[in-house]
């Protein structure tokens, strides 16, 4: 039987974030340091640890010690300007490496981290800022997914209201699939895979989204499907700041806003007939 929790974010972090080289270390908005330039050695070890809930303090308390080690030019210093951990609780029996069971975490504007087991993904508000999300299996008590969130301006509440809206949807979370959990977990050959709470896949924030996918994977290969999502991602997406190669899924006003022959001969999505 499935059980249902709350709906609500199970909690809220908030903070700066700055970083060496593409390492980061956070400042977690409950126990706040100040943006603190990190000695390459402590870069190193905040690589093996890249959760910012891992050592936080520890790798905070080393960098204040190490701060005398400055790059000679400060341009070389990457400094987000904020950070945000959503913490949500999701209905029992889940097991958060569900995403990864359906082909739509190799889709851009997402990636798919197995070692880490880490589904990234570049997403555009609805106020038009782009910001880098980051979905884990949470390690906090009562808590079951993690949602780290980077962006180059200040996030405001609506924005985290809107994420973990959108999160939630990506996740079925609030799909009540507890008839479906009833019935298959005696299933002889399906019951042991949805015991340990598998079976919510992977979808899109938004049914635009999910639907120009589904199209791109008509008629095709797997990989021209994965290459067709990319170059439209790459034409038409917003960059995100903090890496403008990786860009957001273009909202439906921009994709209409495009030519029909730029879907053929960019996209390369087929005729104009077919695909608009």
């Amino acid at each position: 039987m499935e059980n249902r929790r709350s709906e609500s974010n199970a909690g809220v972090r908030r903070g700066s974030a700055c970083g060496v080289n593409g390492a980061r270390i956070w400042a977690d908005g409950a126990d706040p340091v100040r943006p603190i330039r990190l000695h390459p050695a402590l870069s190193a070890v905040h690589r093996l640890h890249p959760h910012p809930l891992v050592h936080l303090r520890e790798l905070a308390q080393l960098a204040t010690m190490e701060n005398r080690y400055q790059p000679e030019d400060s341009r070389s210093w990457d400094i987000m300007a904020d950070f945000a951990t959503l913490a949500l609780a999701a209905p029992q029996p889940y097991t958060f490496a569900s995403v990864s069971d359906h082909g739509w975490a190799a889709l851009a504007p997402c990636r798919w981290d197995a070692d880490t087991a880490t589904l990234e993904r570049i997403e555009r508000l609805d106020r038009g800022e782009v910001v880098l999300l980051r979905l884990q299996a949470a390690v906090e008590e009562e808590t079951d997914i993690a949602v780290e969130i980077e962006a180059a301006g200040a996030l405001q509440d609506e924005d985290l209201t809107e994420i973990a809206a959108k999160v939630r949807r990506m996740l079925k979370l609030d799909e009540d699939l507890s008839g479906f959990y009833a019935r298959a977990q005696e299933h002889p050959t399906i019951g042991p895979t949805v015991r340990v709470g598998r079976g919510r896949l992977l979808r899109s924030p938004t049914l635009f989204e999910d639907t120009v996918k589904t199209i791109c994977t008509t008629n095709i290969t797997w990989s021209q499907t994965k290459a067709m999502v990319m170059r439209l991602v790459a034409a038409l997406g917003d960059p995100y700041p903090g890496d403008p190669t990786r860009r957001a899924f273009p909202t439906a006003a921009q994709v209409a806003a495009a030519e029909p022959a730029f879907f053929d001969a960019a996209v390369r999505m087929g005729s104009v007939s077919y695909t608009h």
